[in-house]
C-alpha cells in the first residue's frame, strides 16, 4: 500500500507549499483529490474492525476483475458516447460536450437512462436515433456490463467468506497440539512482556531479527507441506525436533527461547523436546 501511503503523506505538504501559486479552483480540486486518497488509506488501515476488514477484503479480491472489466468497458463507453454525440449533439446540449456525454454513459451503469433521453420536443428530429441509443445503452451498458460488476463483487464476497473459514481452521490448528504431545512451555508473563518490548523497540524477536526468523520458520513449514503428498501436513500442527529447530533458526539461544515459549513434549518420550 505504499502507492497510497506515500501520496497521503506528501500531497497535503505539497499542496500547502503550492497554495500561493495555484488558482483557487485548481487548489480546491487537488484538496478534494487528496481527501479521497486519505479516505482510501483510512479504509485500508481500518481493517482492525472485523466488519470493515471483510469489506476491504472483498474490494481487494474484486479489484483484478474490475480492472479487466474497465479495460473492456472503456472503449465501448467511449464509442457509445461518440454515437450519442453524433445523433443528439445538435439537439441536446449535454451530448454536444464529449466529457458530459461520457459521464452520462457511465451513469447508465448504475441507473437507467432518464425519460428525457427519448421524450420531449427537443428530440422530434431524432426520435428514432434516441430510441435506438436508449435500447443500445440499456442492454449493452447497463444490463450486460452492470451485471458483470455485481457478479464480480458476489464472487469476491464468496471467496472472502471461504478464506475466512479456512483461516479460522488454521488458527484452531495452530492453537492446538497433536494428541500425543502436551504443552511444555515455561515462560513468565513478565519475560513475555520483555520480549515484546524488545521486538517493539528493536525488531528483534526471541533473540533474532524478526523478518529473518519468521522467514526461516515459514520456509521450513512450506517445505514440509510441499513434500507431503497426502495433504495431512496442512491439517495438523507441525512439530520440529530441537536439533532441527536450532539449525533452522541458526542459533541455540533463539531455539532455547522458542522452546521456552512454545515448547511441547511427546508424551511417550519425555526426553525429546519439540517445538
Amino acid at each position: 500500500m505504499a502507492t497510497i501511503q506515500l501520496p497521503s503523506i506528501l500531497l497535503p505538504l505539497l499542496l500547502e507549499w503550492l497554495r500561493p501559486f495555484l488558482a483557487l479552483p485548481v487548489w480546491t480540486f487537488w484538496v478534494c483529490f487528496t481527501e479521497m486518497v486519505i479516505s482510501v488509506r483510512l479504509l485500508n488501515e481500518g481493517t482492525l474492525l472485523p466488519p470493515l476488514k471483510r469489506v476491504v477484503s472483498v474490494i481487494n479480491a474484486a479489484i483484478p476483475n474490475i480492472i479487466a472489466l474497465v479495460v473492456v468497458l472503456a472503449p465501448l463507453a467511449a464509442l457509445t458516447s461518440l454515437m450519442h454525440s453524433q445523433l443528439l449533439g445538435l439537439v441536446d446540449e449535454g451530448f454536444s460536450d464529449p466529457s458530459i456525454s461520457l459521464t452520462r454513459i457511465v451513469n447508465m451503469l448504475t441507473a437507467p437512462p432518464p425519460k428525457s433521453n427519448t421524450e420531449g420536443e427537443i428530440l422530434v428530429s431524432q426520435g428514432s436515433g434516441a430510441t435506438l441509443l436508449f435500447f443500445w445503452s440499456t442492454f449493452v451498458i447497463r444490463l450486460c456490463f452492470g451485471s458483470f460488476i455485481v457478479a464480480i463483487l458476489v464472487s469476491a464476497f464468496n471467496k472472502v467468506v471461504a478464506d475466512e473459514s479456512a483461516s479460522k481452521q488454521n488458527l484452531k490448528r495452530d492453537a492446538s497440539l497433536p494428541s500425543e504431545y502436551h504443552d511444555a512451555s515455561d515462560i513468565s508473563t513478565l519475560e513475555s512482556i520483555g520480549h515484546f518490548t524488545d521486538y517493539f523497540l528493536t525488531a528483534r524477536l526471541w533473540g533474532s531479527y524478526e523478518p529473518r526468523l519468521v522467514a526461516a520458520i515459514e520456509t521450513q513449514i512450506a517445505l514440509v507441506e510441499m513434500r507431503d503428498r497426502t495433504g495431512d501436513a496442512r491439517k495438523t500442527q507441525l512439530m520440529l525436533p530441537e536439533g532441527e529447530l536450532v539449525e533452522i533458526v541458526s542459533g541455540t539461544d533463539t531455539a532455547a527461547l522458542l522452546l521456552r515459549a512454545y515448547g511441547a513434549r511427546r508424551m511417550q518420550i519425555d526426553e525429546a523436546h519439540e517445538c
